[in-house]
């Protein structure tokens, strides 16, 4: 069976973002981690189990303390009004799709992943910032091009690996959805009134993408960013049952792995 089969056949998968502990993931069919966390022979001790494995990579964010941030130079970063674009929570800054010296890099980074560490495939975290209310609307429009270029790039490039997008439900999914096995729904807001008709909407898009295009759906939910709603990581364990996607709850900003629930 080759590794998009085995990946259509997943039953669970895990999201750690910490060191090690590959123990802890080989029962696990899908494992997401983050490559700077685990050596090579991590990786061939979650094959030898059977597990794929899937890296981590940041595709619009790059923090001050990652070793690629000094190879950036300021036209690579986004701007509104001649000042950086800053995710504050994450003392992240946004990165410009449009960047040769970034999509170089990008490229770089996840050939290396693939060739030459043995992943599975790319979990492509934060490509949904083309949505954020940080852009104004021509911003968004450009950069979303970009990402649907570099979705079908990867997709050419790695035609017999795992390509998971995270977020970019609104738009992006939409336009990427032909080039991808699997689309995460990270902390979705289940249980808030506000959000009710904008998250059945999701699910029904969900659904259909899986009808179409074969595309797996993942539901990750952060408890500690729900603390506030806890019957959204109830009502989001409902949905995943209901409608075939894969699940995982974690804590700690994904890092720690939680033990697998019974279903």
């Amino acid at each position: 069976m080759n590794r998009r089969d085995h990946f259509q056949k997943a039953k669970n998968y895990v999201l750690y973002y910490g060191e090690g502990k590959v123990n802890k993931m080989t029962d696990y069919d899908i494992a997401i981690v983050e490559p700077l966390g685990q050596t090579l022979n991590d990786v061939k001790h979650l094959k030898r189990f059977n597990t794929l494995v899937i890296a981590y990579i940041s595709i619009m964010e790059v923090s001050p303390d990652n070793p690629v941030f000094q190879l950036l130079q300021e036209e690579d970063f986004l701007t509104v009004n001649g000042e950086k674009i800053k995710k504050e929570a994450f003392e992240t800054y946004l990165l410009d799709l449009q960047s040769k010296r970034w999509q170089g890099l990008l490229h770089h980074q996840i050939g290396k992943i693939i060739h030459q560490s043995g992943y599975d495939g790319i979990f492509m975290d934060t490509i949904g910032d083309v949505e954020g209310h940080e852009l104004p609307y021509p911003l968004q429009k450009e950069q979303m091009k970009h990402a649907v270029h570099l979705v079908s790039s990867l997709r050419r490039l790695f035609p017999e690996h795992i390509l998971i997008q995270n977020n970019g439900l609104e738009q992006l999914c939409l336009q990427t959805a032909g080039y991808l096995d699997g689309i995460c729904w990270e902390n979705p807001p289940f249980g808030r009134k506000t959000s009710e008709t904008w998250t059945a909407k999701i699910v029904k898009r969900l659904s259909l993408l899986r009808s179409k295009y074969g595309i797996r759906s993942f539901i990750l939910v952060d408890e500690d960013v729900n603390h506030r709603y806890p019957i959204a990581n109830i009502t989001a364990r409902t949905v995943a049952d209901r409608e075939g996607f894969l699940f995982y709850k974690t804590r700690g900003q994904y890092l720690t792995i939680e033990p697998e629930e019974a279903t």
